[in-house]
């Protein structure tokens, strides 16, 4: 049913109520529509396209960098989505003229020396290691998220031969299925083989480990499986592999910075690399191309980003 203009429309209940948003985005999503209700009203009346770029104008005139207004801007403009779903009301959001944000520096990359200390630091023979080392292949090979890597289910991998597709969270909570070579997948069997020796098949990819307890039976000791793997526990798991290779201030998001920089300096069309790691359409990620079959897109994409990757990391 359309609102009246003067009717009231809870927009933070809006935004509280939406089931796909993990914790942190929604609160930086009520955030955002806290401040628009400060300073539009709640009701629909005050809620114009002139209202809205002078709010967006002030957020930049108060001293608000202009990245961290548009972001801002974006969790708004997603109530107003989703109010204009429920409420048939004008999404005035989207009309706001931003300011164009220009990267003043290229996205840090490792190099290849640094990427193959890094998997050396990951290649003792106990489980701890093995899951470590797995956590760099997938984020090197494929450029995944953390979120995108606690959420790997091992039973939900579809196995099609030369490549694999796998099943993981996006930001707000989507699924999108991730192409990976099986050369690449092949590099976690020796992982996936031990987790399931110790926990059985199937299950989270990536687990807490607790640490070792040596007994009269066993005086080497096994960890225990504790649960899902979280994204607290990557950072802390591949910090603690950088630090070993002399790696400075790195995050596990710098993987995936690695994956798209070297696929981009092989020549690897803008399309196929954002098959794999899932960017939405815009301007430097285009996705519109002559594949028509998904898989096939899949496959070539696989292929071609895996032969990159390799190409950037065996280079002496």
């Amino acid at each position: 049913m359309m609102a009246s203009p003067a009717t009231p429309i809870d927009l933070l209940m809006i935004v509280e109520n939406a089931r796909r948003l993990r914790p942190n985005t929604k609160r930086g999503y009520a955030n955002a529509v806290r401040q628009w209700l400060d300073f539009a009203g709640s009701a629909p009346r005050g809620w114009t396209g002139a209202k809205a770029q002078a709010f967006y104008d002030k957020l930049v005139v108060d001293g608000m960098a202009p990245q961290t207004a548009n972001t801002l801007l974006d969790g708004l403009a997603y109530a107003f989505k989703r109010a204009a779903a429920l409420h048939q009301i004008p999404n005035v959001v989207d009309a706001v003229e931003r300011y164009r944000v220009e990267r003043t520096s290229p996205r840090r990359a490792l190099t290849a020396t640094k990427a193959r200390g890094l998997l050396a630091a990951c290649g003792g023979p106990d489980l701890r290691s093995r899951r470590d080392l797995a956590l760099v292949v997938l984020g090197l090979y494929t450029g995944m998220r953390r979120m995108s890597l606690v959420s790997v289910d091992v039973d939900r991998v579809a196995d099609h031969g030369a490549f694999v597709m796998i099943p993981v969270l996006l930001k707000g909570g989507a699924w999108y299925h991730v192409a990976m070579d099986a050369r690449a997948w092949a590099l976690t069997a020796d992982y996936r083989a031990q987790l399931a020796r110790v926990r059985g098949p199937g299950g989270p990819l990536f687990t807490g480990l607790s640490r070792p307890q040596p007994t009269m039976d066993d005086p080497i000791g096994a960890p225990k499986v504790q649960s899902r793997l979280t994204e607290d526990g990557v950072f802390r798991a591949l910090g603690a592999r950088a630090a070993a290779a002399h790696v400075a201030d790195f995050s596990p998001h710098i993987l995936r910075h690695t994956f798209v920089t070297w696929c981009r300096s092989q020549d690897v069309p803008d399309v196929l690399v954002a098959a794999v790691t899932g960017h939405k359409e815009r301007a430097d990620f285009p996705t519109i191309s002559t594949y028509t079959d998904r898989l096939a897109l899949a496959a070539d994409a696989a292929r071609r980003c895996h032969d990159a990757v390799t190409a950037v990391l065996t280079t002496p």
